[in-house]
């Protein structure tokens, strides 16, 4: 097991952030946070527009979507699906419908079983409003009353989620903060002058980690996947 600070009562009531610059941690905490969820029996869905989680994770399958025709292949099993050919716009379209199946799937069925949605570039997904991306919001905002999905948001910078989106995770992974003025103005309406002082020289690696009102700095380990995923269509043939 990936030894992280993660509270397991807390993922079953809130969403997950991690925040911080290019290259300091994020998507490899989160990959062995998801390790870690996947061995207690949750069901992974990473949208992923970086191609990162292919070398990073070790979630079974994948699923590259070459263009907005690509037949999306979509079951039992945790999966990636790289997003990387398509465009902000079409990355949004397709998520939309894909959060628009997980939640009537999980309306109308009797699994049990734990959804962990994973928005890397939360940003791409989570700041547009309207009728666009509203399965999106609705996942996110109340997938948590279904009793069975919660969420992952990876960002680069935190101005640019909105309040409505952090507000709905209690344990959140800081890594070095941005410099942007605009992302430090916003750290330090959550947790003060001084916490936002050491998210600036944070190493790489190097956490601050907040749950439940109680903020604390971590050396993470370096996740290793022991497995590396399976391409689900050359699977199928």
């Amino acid at each position: 097991m990936f030894n992280i600070p993660f509270d397991y009562e807390e993922i079953q009531r809130s969403n997950v952030l991690a925040v911080g610059t290019n290259s300091v941690g994020k998507t490899l905490a989160s990959c062995g946070i998801c390790s870690n969820l996947m061995a207690k029996g949750w069901k992974i869905i990473v949208f992923d527009t970086t191609n990162a989680w292919l070398t990073k994770s070790d979630i079974p399958y994948y699923q590259t979507i070459r263009d907005r025709k690509t037949p999306i292949y979509m079951n039992r099993h945790s999966m990636i699906y790289e997003l990387g050919l398509l465009t902000p716009t079409e990355c949004r379209n397709l998520v939309e419908k894909m959060c628009w199946y997980i939640w009537n799937k999980k309306m109308t069925t009797q699994n049990n079983q734990w959804i962990f949605t994973v928005f890397e570039e939360a940003e791409t997904f989570l700041t547009h409003r309207g009728q666009a991306t509203e399965n999106i919001q609705r996942l996110v905002h109340c997938g948590r009353n279904l009793n069975g999905i919660r969420s992952l948001f990876i960002t680069t910078d935190l101005a640019l989620l909105d309040t409505s989106k952090i507000r709905l995770c209690e344990q959140r992974y800081y890594f070095r903060q941005a410099v942007e003025e605009n992302s430090k103005r916003k750290f330090r309406s959550y947790h003060g002058l001084d916490w936002s002082k050491i998210s600036l020289e944070l190493d790489i690696g190097t956490a601050i980690y907040y749950n439940r009102g109680q903020i604390k700095i971590h050396e993470l380990p370096l996740f290793k996947p022991q497995t590396t995923p399976i391409d689900i269509l050359r699977e199928k043939q």
